[in-house]
């Protein structure tokens, strides 16, 4: 399951040189359950619709491209000492401008955002940063991401209009934070990734040459994601832990949500704040993959 996969690389990560073979063993790691290509580049050209305005396509680089561009940003990294020793402001333009290039360049049909953010992640805690996604939307994110590479008007692809990377250089100013304290001693990069809701979905994503269509069963993820959780949890019986113990908060409406999500046909009308919770750390699942789990798991077990 992605989601593991993602906590046991955010422990152990992969050691590498920040270059493509390092982003071809994230990949599979992450992806090899449920795409036969994972850790394989695309040999196709392919583009991705842009989420604020669909009549724009974000287009990547040429698929024959990609190696010498992923060697290009290696040689940009190694030459910086791989960040290290950087101050905040100077780090987080270097980092900015590698996220604007491995974007653009795209390497693999599906799973980019994942793959790049894990890596990115551990890149900044080498270099005594962390990165905390929960300080920007989602939306703001996917739409900085987007324009962040050159676009084209679908219906007259003549019609083109430049990359805008100060706005995914903007978004990296609010989540770029210095490593220290309790975060020193506590892994934080690929659990608290901002996976990004449209990077590895496939509602935006349109090849023009289709390397293939196993980048369907992404939209699956987000499901097995949830469903795997809700058994975990499910499994253990919870109740309050102090005889007497009132629940309130939180930890009310996770015990409340899980009682609801059990339930047989439609849950009671009693449900829907918890439901609603429930529904709100959903909708952050690919912005914050643990937001389900951590919400659930705040209801106290026996």
């Amino acid at each position: 399951m992605t989601h593991r996969r993602l906590a046991e690389l955010d422990m152990t990560p992969f050691a590498g040189a920040f270059d493509l073979s390092h982003l071809e063993a994230i990949h599979p790691y992450l992806f090899s359950e449920i795409c036969a290509w994972a850790g394989q580049t695309r040999t196709m050209n392919v583009g991705k619709r842009d989420p604020d305005d669909p009549r724009w396509m974000s287009t990547f680089a040429p698929a024959n491209r990609i190696s010498e561009g992923v060697h290009a940003t290696h040689q940009f990294l190694s030459e910086r000492h791989h960040l290290k020793g950087l101050n905040q402001k100077n780090f987080t333009t270097a980092l900015a401008a590698t996220y604007v290039t491995l974007n653009y360049l795209h390497p693999f049909p599906e799973g980019n955002g994942r793959s790049t953010l894990t890596m990115l992640a551990q890149l900044a805690r080498e270099a005594e940063y962390t990165l905390d996604y929960m300080k920007i939307s989602p939306q703001v994110w996917n739409r900085a991401s987007s324009r962040s590479t050159p676009q084209r008007l679908i219906e007259d692809p003549a019609v083109a209009r430049a990359a805008d990377p100060t706005w995914i250089h903007e978004g990296f100013r609010h989540i770029v934070e210095p490593l220290k304290g309790a975060d020193a001693s506590s892994r934080s990069g690929a659990l608290t990734l901002g996976l990004r809701h449209d990077e590895d979905s496939d509602s935006g994503t349109e090849a023009h040459e289709s390397q293939q269509k196993g980048g369907k069963n992404m939209n699956r993820i987000k499901m097995m994601f949830v469903g795997s959780m809700l058994m975990v949890l499910a499994q253990a019986v919870v109740t309050p832990r102090a005889q007497g113990q009132v629940l309130t908060g939180d930890a009310r409406l996770a015990c409340e949500a899980l009682l609801c999500l059990s339930a047989v046909g439609q849950a009671p009308g009693e449900c829907s704040k918890a439901l609603a919770k429930y529904e709100a750390m959903k909708a952050q699942l690919w912005f914050n993959p643990m937001a389900v789990y951590n919400f659930l798991k705040g209801c106290p077990k026996k």
